[in-house]
């Protein structure tokens, strides 16, 4: 009896063994879903970063890299469409969130508040993430209420894309060969002028909404203003912004810079500047790459390209810019085990985020800017700067609707549809009425 009660025993005991190995075994499989394309056809098993600049090449070709390097955790990508917000909201309403998402930052808020966040800073702390090496300008862009539950991928700004020889046959070039840049308004408009009478095209374009909400409020944030009082209420309708306004509207009426507010796509400003009908474009630091492509392929009047900061117009130096943010979308009750395994992963990517500077954006972290890899790319040390200086809308629900609400307005004036004082009266009016019903 004994005998056998010792065999019944080592069974058992060898069952749970087994058991608990199959179950360590069995890898965590997380979903993360994110807008960047679906590249699968050419990057479906690429482990190797060379030469990628693309934003679907990277993210998918870094995915791979993890799930290799990772078999205890394996990420499963779901692909959505920019700018993701219709997918997410579905699965959070179905109750299958995915573990991971990417979002734009000032989206935030109006998720977080309604408690379809995971709060992240101890995670994130927990998982290795050093929350102290963002950028000044980027430490709150993933903040909602002093929580963190998002981390910052890149800075998506507004830069100022030169071609150096319509500068140069205006006399607007420096002994080492770069723009010499206006400082205020005087000399924005001065600078203006002397390229237009030089060579007969404006030297810039705004595109888009590079004419109306990003430089808005970027000049309200060069004099010192604010989008939001103490309270975190909505104050567009202030003086800085009136001084704003009517420099966007001084500077279209001169002639020395155009503003196709209805060129979205920035189409039209791609083509005039690539073509030599324009001496610079005020846009996206998206348009990096597609530049040099055009430059490297010998086939556009473009030739000697550079990327400078966003004009400074009054006291001191910003641009707006918006951000990527990872986020993790299962509410503040989540199996902390997951949201540990979703917090690496993130801080996978946040690691090897040099080399989504490639795409052409500013970056979170400090030790990135300075490191030489970052510096080595094309054009990145012109507007390295600027990630120390951008500014976005305030972290509060009614930011996601300051967006739409003032490039609305702006775009009024613009068109002469309505005064400048009439066109922010509404938009303080609109902006207060959202932050009412929500």
């Amino acid at each position: 009896m004994r005998h056998k009660s010792l065999i019944l025993t080592l069974v058992f005991l060898t069952s749970l063994t087994l058991g608990g190995l199959t179950s360590a075994q069995e890898p965590m499989t997380l979903t993360v879903m994110r807008f960047f394309g679906d590249c699968q056809d050419e990057y479906g098993d690429s482990v190797d970063l060379t030469g990628i600049t693309g934003e679907c090449g990277i993210i998918t070709t870094l995915t791979n890299m993890w799930n290799e390097q990772n078999p205890d955790i394996q990420v499963e990508t779901i692909v959505a469409e920019w700018p993701g917000t219709t997918q997410l909201n579905a699965a959070i309403a179905a109750g299958t969130p995915p573990d991971i998402t990417v979002l734009h930052g000032r989206r935030i808020p109006i998720y977080a508040s309604r408690g379809a966040l995971t709060p992240m800073t101890a995670a994130f702390t927990e998982a290795g993430i050093d929350l102290a090496d963002l950028t000044a300008g980027a430490a709150d862009y993933g903040v909602y209420e002093g929580e963190y539950y998002g981390l910052p991928y890149d800075l998506a700004a507004t830069i100022w894309h030169i071609n150096l020889d319509l500068w140069a046959d205006a006399g607007l070039v420096d002994e080492n060969g770069a723009p010499v840049l206006p400082g205020n308004r005087e000399e924005f408009l001065a600078t203006g002028r002397q390229i237009y009478e030089a060579t007969g095209v404006p030297f810039a374009d705004m595109p888009g909404q590079a004419a109306t909400v990003r430089p808005l409020t970027a000049f309200i944030y060069q004099q010192g203003g604010s989008l939001a009082d103490e309270e975190g209420n909505p104050t567009v309708n202030t003086e800085e912004a009136l001084n704003a306004l009517n420099f966007l509207l001084e500077i279209q009426a001169s002639g020395y810079v155009t503003t196709p507010y209805s060129d979205i796509s920035g189409a039209i400003g791609i083509e005039k500047f690539s073509g030599g009908e324009s001496a610079g474009v005020i846009d996206g630091t998206w348009r990096i790459n597609v530049f040099d492509g055009m430059v490297a392929g010998g086939e556009v009047a473009l030739k000697n390209y550079y990327v400078a900061n966003f004009p400074q117009i009054f006291d001191e130096p910003g641009t707006f810019a918006g951000s990527h943010n990872w986020l993790v979308p299962l509410g503040p009750d989540a199996d902390p085990e997951r949201v540990a395994a979703a917090a690496q992963f993130i801080k996978w990517l946040s690691d090897n985020s040099v080399v989504w500077a490639r795409v052409g954006h500013g970056m979170t972290r400090t030790s990135v800017l300075a490191s030489e890899e970052f510096l080595n790319l094309p054009h990145r040390s012109e507007y390295a700067a600027m990630s120390e200086t951008v500014r976005s809308v305030p972290r509060e629900i009614w930011g996601n609707a300051f967006w739409g609400i003032v490039h609305e307005e702006v775009e009024a004036a613009l068109l002469g549809v309505k005064t400048p004082e009439v066109a922010l009266a509404d938009a303080q009016t609109r902006l207060e009425e959202f932050e009412l019903f929500q």
